[in-house]
């Protein structure tokens, strides 16, 4: 649906909302106000202009949204980062992946949320990445899909994999090889984990298939016990300039 979130999601709810983020200079220069001295710093170290005005777009439109959510000034909404760089904010959980022009951010209030998203991009060497970041069962899976569909599935298997160490917050400590994501029919679940330190938690996880945009894979992973509701959001520049109103 179009539109920006506004009341916080159900307890069995989490919201996904995706973001072109090549958007008005005068959108972009209203969002920055809302940024800190650490995002500045960061955006600041970006490598070019552009890649700097997509840094400001994206934390200055997820402090906008978790304004709206907790009901605060923007630019008040304190973020915190954890020890292995999962981020934070009071009485609610939300994670943040960007990929050139695409971004999605989750929300939810009850469960630990994680998200990724990649452009597909037809020059990487899938065989040589997948052999390093994938498990060997998870490696040997995608080696029997149809070459045809390989590229899809190497980035459907990378994106849920990259969500899953993001809602856990275990940064390296979980090792990407340590556990198994398969491809059957679509869907993708679970099939091993290897760590016991960490393997009620995999067990307990829920894997959600995003629509992220055109040439655009994203993942969404929830840690919880219940069946959660996704509701997705796709705003356009002019619901982002309304919201600032």
């Amino acid at each position: 649906m179009t539109g920006l979130p506004h009341n916080l999601p159900d307890e069995d709810e989490v919201h996904a909302v995706s973001l072109d983020l090549d958007l008005p200079g005068s959108l972009v220069e209203q969002v920055s106000g809302y940024l800190g001295e650490s995002e500045w710093n960061r955006a600041d170290r970006m490598g070019t202009e552009a890649l700097r005005q997509r840094f400001i777009a994206v934390h200055g439109i997820l402090r906008l949204l978790l304004g709206r959510y907790l009901g605060i000034p923007p630019e008040t909404v304190e973020i915190k980062t954890g020890q292995y760089g999962k981020l934070f904010a009071r009485d609610i959980e939300f994670s943040l992946s960007h990929s050139r022009s695409r971004a999605v951010m989750a929300f939810g209030c009850a469960a630990p949320v994680g998200v990724d998203v990649e452009m597909i991009d037809a020059a990487v060497n899938l065989r040589q990445v997948a052999s390093l970041a994938f498990s060997p069962a998870e490696f040997e899976h995608w080696q029997a899909i149809p070459v045809e569909r390989q590229r899809l599935a190497f980035y459907q298997m990378w994106t849920a994999k990259e969500a899953l160490l993001k809602a856990l917050g275990t940064g390296m400590r979980l090792s990407p090889r340590k556990f198994t994501i398969c491809v059957t029919r679509g869907e993708l679940y679970l099939q091993d984990v290897e760590d016991s330190a960490f393997s009620s938690l995999l067990q307990r996880s829920h894997l959600y298939q995003l629509s992220p945009g055109e040439h655009a894979v994203g993942m969404l992973v929830v840690v919880g016990n219940l069946e959660y509701r996704l509701r997705e959001f796709h705003p356009t520049a002019g619901d982002i300039m309304e919201a600032l109103r």
